[in-house]
């Protein structure tokens, strides 16, 4: 049986190949299959693959979790994560009859945004269960693998709440997206502010935004054989970065700070789907001044309820602790 810090790897790598997949799936359906899905789509069977994977994983930290000192903190995360990945199994059934069966009947794409939905929220589950897992854990004992584990963690979780953004607010048109890019900017702000704390050595911001521009660039390169134009992004990542490192010592301010700023480069974080947005796919327009101020707002309020989150999971993974401390204590006695 592999350790638990072993197990959170193969987890966080999962979680991000899942990821990575449901990009590649964007991209097929804009340049390859505009009209219907082949029976085998290869993005699907790589996300499919992915989440079998992650459930695998789950699976074994949670045995893996009973035979290490402590393994108790893990408990919570991995049960959330569990969840997250039989959702995943049903939604990709569900998915699979969609388009191999029901869309030849009927196309509504209601019920198209609505399983697709289901996916992604099972996806952010699992890398959510993951992330507390992780953290709980290095609360208690602080180890590189599991600094690596939460690291990439949040950067599933930053490309999947973009990443989904992006799509609905391309699909759906601008004033769909603009609603939909500050709840991701609130959902973004929490999970990143919540973890940033507990993965404070290694620059999570910079690895996520990274990995986002890779992805992205990557997957244009392959379907057009052109180059995306990514220097904002580059420089937002940066830029976040500089402004964590420079208000942490400022206790809540300091994540404050920076859930505003997650908030206000969100568009550009956003390329290459900002079209959907600016029409130019870089800078902003006039028009655009009020959604980034609703964007800046809604990281600060992602913020301080990140904060709070914190708190919580740090005081309810130590009564966790003490209560399975207190059983194995009477079954010894």
């Amino acid at each position: 049986m592999p350790s638990l810090a072993k197990i959170f790897i193969v987890l966080s790598v999962s979680s991000l190949w899942q990821a990575v997949s449901g990009y590649a799936d964007i991209f097929s359906h804009r340049f390859v299959f505009t009209t219907l899905d082949p029976p085998l789509n290869p993005a699907h069977l790589s996300l499919y693959s992915a989440s079998l994977v992650g459930l695998i994983a789950i699976w074994l930290g949670l045995r893996a979790r009973r035979r290490e000192a402590n393994g108790s903190a893990a408990s919570p995360g991995l049960r959330i994560a569990f969840v997250g990945g039989g959702a995943e199994l049903l939604a990709g059934f569900i998915n699979e009859f969609y388009h191999q069966v029901v869309v030849y009947l009927f196309n509504t794409s209601a019920l198209h945004f609505a399983i697709h939905g289901l996916f992604v929220i099972s996806m952010l589950v699992v890398a959510l269960g993951g992330l507390v897992a992780t953290t709980s854990l290095l609360s208690q004992s602080p180890s590189g693998s599991l600094q690596w584990s939460s690291s990439i963690l949040v950067s599933s979780i930053w490309l999947l709440t973009i990443g989904s953004v992006s799509y609905i607010a391309a699909s759906a048109g601008e004033a769909a997206g603009y609603a939909y890019l500050l709840s991701g900017a609130l959902v973004a702000a929490v999970i990143v502010t919540s973890a940033l704390p507990v993965i404070d050595r290694f620059g999570a911001i910079v690895l996520a935004s990274a990995l986002f521009l890779i992805v992205n660039g990557g997957l244009i390169y392959f379907f057009t054989k052109g180059f995306a134009f990514l220097p904002y992004s580059v420089i937002a990542a940066l830029a976040v970065e500089l402004v964590w490192r420079g208000a942490r010592g400022f206790g809540l301010n300091g994540p404050l700070f920076t859930g505003a700023f997650l908030g206000f480069i969100s568009y550009w974080l956003l390329y290459p789907y900002s079209f959907a947005f600016f029409g130019s796919g870089a800078l902003p327009t006039s028009d655009a001044v009020a959604p980034l101020l609703g964007a800046t707002v809604t990281g600060i309020l992602g913020a301080a309820l990140g904060t709070v989150a914190r708190n919580y999971f740090a005081g309810f993974v130590r009564s966790s602790i003490a209560e399975e401390q207190q059983r194995l204590k009477a079954q010894t006695v």
